[in-house]
């Protein structure tokens, strides 16, 4: 597109003759005088100067090395420049053009075009230092001029004042002006190959200035750009100073800390985000929660929040599956008290779902910690996904299903009769199986070795028989199982014989049918 420029008019042929009739009624030997085509001014002893301006009227005119007026030409003059017209005017306050037939390059591009501004004196605009270009407001909009006075165009980088380096982009060669706010521009060609794309998003504040190194505050969302000026959206490390919407800056507090910003829009992620793990973009998305508090980074991210007191604490936990343990051990797990839920985060600010086992203590962002023991952060879907449970909650693995009784603080009730039920060692509930109504269990089967079975406040066994329903209901009073009766007392069977003696003689201990309690005194 070419630049619109409005030339101040010039004298017209008529004009140049009543001009030329003025400079006519010089004296011959000092003055202006018309020889041949052209116009010269003689001095006092009738020579011809030359290089030198001289007025005539309201306008200035240029004698050339031969003494003979300019016209249609760039003039240079005391290191400036300006231009005279086809009547050899010289021009003021305008744009002007002319062919690049030299090929001379402008701030390294080469150009078909070489474009001028024009001062109110008639001097073009130009820098005063070759390594720095002169800013210029013209008509509302920003340009930029080399030493040589013309107009630069394209990617730019530039001291400003001397002492900050900025990046511009001042369009095509017949445009100039710095480009401002959202543009989606071809890379670079001396860094296009840091990027697999040949555009990109760029921003520029209204001074021109292009969005470097930096995460700005723009239109109600967080942006971050890269050295280059290019949009990021992707993971970024958020370590270097931050600039927002007000004028003062920010360091984030972790050199490890990671921010998301959305693919293809760009904007930060706020809150809870769904996307892939960092440097995985192949892979299964998770859920990441970005604290606003903190600039919006990932919660947790390599550990970050693992801190109790002010002390980094090496937290160890296995997840588990109907008991059993599914995954290694994991640490650096930290959870985080979201609108009144609570939720479980890896070191790399992953979500967790499933049965954990903490080993000790877990940190926990606006709560309580959580004491060692298990918890369960919810695999349903939707707004459930991920928040810790409590109470009786049922656990499906594989079709199989497994039930759980979690208290207040989300801690699973281990080795202990809770709401009618017992749970055992692993916090999972004990039930009669393979279609039977009812069934025995060896208490010291169930808490593990060198455990107790917490029936009630100050009551509690290390070993003996108990019985269960096919839903978890732990059985008192008198039960018959396979024509055995089991006499039941605080949970635990007191004695057991064949419900067809009359004599009603006890049983002996047998693993498979009944043993005796052990009482802890």
């Amino acid at each position: 597109m070419r630049k619109q420029t409005k030339l101040v008019a010039v004298l017209s042929a008529a004009a140049l003759f009543a001009i030329g009739a003025s400079m006519t009624s010089f004296a011959a030997t000092r003055g202006w005088a018309q020889e041949d085509d052209t116009w010269v001014y003689l001095n006092s002893s009738g020579e011809r100067v030359t290089e030198e301006w001289k007025r005539s009227g309201n306008n200035y005119y240029w004698l050339d090395e031969n003494g003979e007026m300019a016209k249609n030409q760039i003039v240079e003059s005391n290191d400036n420049y300006y231009y005279v017209n086809e009547d050899g005017v010289r021009l003021a306050n305008q744009w002007v053009s002319v062919e690049n037939t030299d090929d001379e390059t402008v701030d390294g591009k080469e150009v078909d075009v070489l474009w001028y501004y024009l001062g109110t004196t008639g001097r073009a605009y130009k820098s005063n230092d070759p390594d720095m270009l002169k800013n210029s407001l013209i008509n509302g909009k920003r340009y930029f001029f080399d030493e040589n006075a013309h107009m630069v165009s394209g990617w730019t980088t530039t001291m400003d004042n001397g002492s900050k380096e900025s990046t511009y982009y001042l369009g095509e060669e017949n445009e100039g002006w710095a480009y401002t706010g959202w543009q989606f521009l071809e890379i670079p060609e001396e860094i296009q190959g840091e990027y697999d794309v040949d555009e990109a998003w760029f921003n520029f504040q209204s001074s021109g200035k292009a969005r470097k190194s930096t995460r700005a505050y723009i239109s109600n969302a967080y942006y971050s750009f890269d050295d280059n000026g290019a949009m990021l959206d992707d993971w970024v490390e958020a370590t270097s100073t931050t600039t927002l919407a007000s004028p003062d800056s920010i360091k984030l507090d972790n050199d490890d800390a990671k921010s998301f910003y959305n693919l293809e829009t760009g904007n930060q992620g706020t809150g809870w985000v769904h996307t892939y793990k960092d440097a995985d973009e192949g892979g299964d998305e998770k859920w990441f929660y970005l604290e606003s508090s903190k600039y919006n980074q990932v919660f947790n991210y390599n550990g970050k929040d693992c801190k109790i007191n002010g002390t980094v604490v090496s937290v160890k936990a296995t997840k588990y599956v109907s008991g059993d343990q599914d995954v290694e051990e994991l640490d650096q797990l930290a959870a985080k008290v979201i609108k009144g839920k609570t939720y479980l985060f890896n070191k790399e600010g992953v979500m967790l779902t499933g049965v954990y086992k903490f080993e000790n203590t877990v940190p926990c962002s606006g709560g309580k910690a959580l004491e060692p023991g298990y918890y369960y952060f919810s695999k349903k879907g939707g707004s459930a996904e991920g928040r810790m449970e409590k109470g009786r909650t049922a656990i499906d693995y594989d079709g199989e299903t497994y039930t759980y009784y979690f208290t207040q603080n989300g801690k699973a009730c281990v080795n202990q009769v809770n709401d009618g039920a017992v749970y055992n060692q692993f916090g999972v509930r004990v039930e009669a199986k393979d279609g039977n109504a009812n069934q025995t269990y060896r208490i010291s089967t169930i808490v593990g070795d060198g455990n107790e079975l917490k029936v009630k406040t100050g009551l509690s066994y290390t070993d003996g028989t108990i019985i269960v329903s096919s839903t978890g209901k732990i059985r008192t009073g008198s039960v018959i199982i396979d024509d055995i009766r089991y006499v039941i007392k605080d949970y635990v069977v007191e004695t057991a014989y064949d419900r067809h003696d009359a004599e009603k003689t006890p049983l002996s201990g047998d693993d498979n049918v009944y043993v005796p309690a052990v009482k802890v005194e």
